[in-house]
């Protein structure tokens, strides 16, 4: 009996080693029936389209003393538009008006408090014979003023009832907007700089980035001999209005004024189109840009550049494009580096 007991646990143990195996490759086919899923390379395509928009307002002084800055001013314009037709794909739109503003009641003409002029009330890369338009229209004709104005216009002519009426079209919230001075005088307005900055960084969403402004000015540390109005006054005001946007401002008495001017059509350009910031962080290698039916080369001067730091596009300087069809936009494709 001793031994049939012993018998019985030897079967019990082997059994329970056969169950084992058993349940071990129950185990291991079962794992066999989950799929292996393949490494999360996916060959997305990301395809980022730049439509950079600029709304451009000129602030010409039409006070008695201006007549030959007007002049220079219109002279020169052609340099200026060429500058900002070197980058074939901004959507620019640029309007005229003067210092003129009145605070009373009375009904005002085009280019009075900050009513732009001519019909339609800006020029774009789409208006035929659009240089010839501009440089009539910045001619803006000089009268006695007592006082100019050019903080009050700007934000009369951004304001919801001129967008609505004499200026609608014109002011696109979704744009940058860049203004430009001209005169040899200081604002005497009551608005203050920070208070125009602020009205227009409202209108943008809080976007101070697309805020821009420059002038063709008699600084106040200017060693030109050219005559300012007011007796003398300095364009204080303005300057810092021009120091909040970050931008740059001349001597109206340089001699090279159409050089200058291209300057800041220069550099407008480069704040509005310089730096494209990417939705996805790209493998560089599979950057492609494209305008139309041409190809944009990866090149610091003639072409683009990533910038990692900023995951971000820039063009450089010299990147010149042949004219594509209005509406035609930059596309940027890239496979992300990281997919999810």
């Amino acid at each position: 009996s001793g031994l049939q007991r012993q018998n019985a646990m030897m079967k019990k143990v082997i059994f329970g080693v056969f169950a084992l195996l058993a349940l071990s490759r129950c185990d291991n086919s079962s794992d066999k029936l989950v799929p292996n899923l393949p490494n999360q390379t996916v060959n997305e395509k990301i395809r980022d389209i730049v439509d950079p928009r600029i709304d451009i307002l000129f602030v010409v002084d039409n006070s008695g003393s201006m007549s030959t800055h007007q002049r220079n001013l219109s002279t020169n314009i052609n340099l200026f538009v060429d500058e900002i037709k070197n980058l074939s794909f901004l959507d620019y739109r640029i309007g005229v008006t003067t210092s003129t503003h009145y605070f009373d009641s009375r009904n005002v003409s085009p280019g009075e408090n900050g009513n732009l002029i001519g019909i339609p009330n800006y020029v774009d890369k789409k208006t035929p014979n659009g240089d010839v338009i501009l440089r009539d229209r910045l001619m803006v004709g000089t009268r006695s003023y007592t006082h100019e104005y050019f903080l009050d216009p700007v934000m009369n002519g951004l304001s919801p009832a001129a967008q609505a009426g004499a200026n609608a079209g014109f002011f696109r919230r979704d744009a940058y907007l860049a203004v430009i001075f001209i005169t040899d005088a200081e604002d005497q307005g009551p608005t203050t700089a920070q208070g125009l900055f602020d009205f227009l960084v409202n209108l943008k969403g809080g976007r101070k980035d697309k805020v821009l402004s420059y002038g063709a000015i008699i600084p106040t540390n200017s060693t030109r001999n050219c005559d300012r109005d007011d007796g003398g006054v300095t364009p204080r005001k303005l300057e810092e209005f021009i120091g909040l946007t970050k931008g740059i401002y001349f001597d109206l008495c340089d001699q090279d004024y159409g050089l200058k001017l291209a300057g800041i059509a220069k550099n407008l350009a480069s704040r509005v189109a310089g730096e494209i910031l990417l939705s996805r962080i790209p493998k560089v290698e599979t950057i492609r840009i494209t305008f139309g039916s041409q190809t944009i080369p990866s090149h610091p001067r003639h072409g683009w550049i990533y910038n990692p730091r900023t995951n971000s596009i820039s063009f450089g300087e010299d990147l010149e494009l042949q004219p594509e069809p209005p509406g035609t936009e930059i596309d940027i494709f890239f496979e992300p580096a990281n997919p999810f």
